[in-house]
C-alpha cells in the first residue's frame, strides 16, 4: 500500500491511521482526523494498492476546501475531467453518465483502457476517484475500509 496518511503503530504492527468511523462519544478524534486532512493531506487522500507486486487500484479523494492546491487536477466535473485528459492526449471517453454525479451514481468513464469511476461535485469542488486495474469491479468506500481503524495486515512501502 502506497499513501500518503502516514501509518499507526499498535502492538508492534503498522496500520493505516484512523480518519473516520468515530463515534460521537469520540469527537476529539474526529476533529483531530479534520484537522490532519487538511493541514498535512492537503485535504486529499491518495492511496495505491498493490496484490502480487501489480497496481490494483488508484483512489483519489479530495475534500472541499477554500483555498484549491494547484498541484492536483480539479476533476469535479464531468467537462473539467473530459478537458485534463484530452489536454494530456490521454484517450478518455463516458461510459455512463447521469444528470448528477452522486456517491450512489458515480459517472462511468474509460480512460487510457481502464474503467474509472468518478463521484465529483461541481457545488463543493471535490471528487473521488476510483481506478481497477486488475478487473471490472469497483470497490466503493476505499476511505471507510482503508482508515476506519479496523484494516490489519497492510504492508507499507
Amino acid at each position: 500500500m502506497y499513501t500518503n496518511v502516514e501509518p499507526e503503530n499498535k502492538n508492534g504492527k503498522r496500520y493505516p491511521k484512523q480518519l473516520v468511523g468515530f463515534y460521537k462519544s469520540d469527537s476529539i478524534e474526529e476533529k483531530k482526523s479534520v484537522k490532519y486532512i487538511g493541514r498535512k493531506l492537503d485535504y486529499r487522500i491518495i492511496t495505491y494498492m498493490f496484490r502480487n507486486d501489480s497496481l490494483f487500484f488508484k483512489n483519489i479523494v479530495t475534500y472541499p476546501n477554500n483555498i484549491r492546491s494547484k498541484e492536483i487536477a480539479d476533476l469535479s466535473s464531468q467537462k473539467k475531467i473530459v478537458k485534463y485528459y484530452t489536454g494530456l492526449k490521454i484517450p478518455i471517453e463516458i461510459i455512463l453518465e447521469g444528470k448528477r454525479s452522486s456517491r450512489n451514481y458515480p459517472t462511468l468513464f474509460m480512460i487510457d483502457g481502464f474503467k474509472t469511476s468518478i463521484y465529483y461535485s461541481e457545488d463543493d469542488k471535490s471528487y473521488d476517484l476510483f481506478i481497477n486495474y486488475i478487473n471490472d469491479n469497483f470497490y466503493r468506500n476505499i476511505v471507510e475500509k482503508c482508515y476506519s481503524g479496523h484494516m490489519s495486515n497492510a504492508s507499507y512501502y
